[in-house]
């Protein structure tokens, strides 16, 4: 049955799942950095060279979320190994973002959400690794 030519004909619900939040995720960064573009272009009289490159890696980083999930969909040979690299780098701009909050003395509601978020990105992370979405997956 689990021959090594065997895939399976649909995605696991996990797998899909995961997809979609890595898209929504790296959807919702890229947002958010073009609006800060745009709002400081409108605020200001110019743009910094250094604010364009912190953008465009920024920017970088959210298309390469947005590309590990849309790969998870198109069942890319390296998209499960890509996807779970990606996940650690979402946990990680929470953690930093969660660190700063806390390091600049916001009160505990500033970064409430952070604490959820970050659990969702680890069960994100765990339904990748289960044995379904390692067989669907090749």
């Amino acid at each position: 049955m689990n021959t090594p030519g065997h895939q399976l004909k649909t995605l696991p619900l996990s797998v899909k799942i995961a997809a979609a939040y890595l898209i929504f995720v790296g959807g919702a960064r890229l947002c958010g950095v073009l609006f800060a573009v745009v709002y400081t272009a409108t605020t200001t009289s110019g743009i910094s060279a250094g604010l364009l490159v912190s953008c465009g890696v920024r920017i970088a980083g959210a298309a390469m979320i947005v590309m590990a999930g849309v790969a998870l969909l198109k069942r890319k040979s390296w998209s499960r190994r890509f996807a779970l690299g990606a996940l650690i780098v979402v946990a990680y701009f929470f953690v930093k973002r969660g660190a700063l909050l806390l390091a600049s003395g916001q009160p505990g509601y500033a970064f409430a959400g952070i604490g959820p978020l970050l659990a969702l990105t680890t069960v994100m992370f765990c339904l990748l690794l289960r044995r379904s979405s390692v067989e669907a997956l090749p």
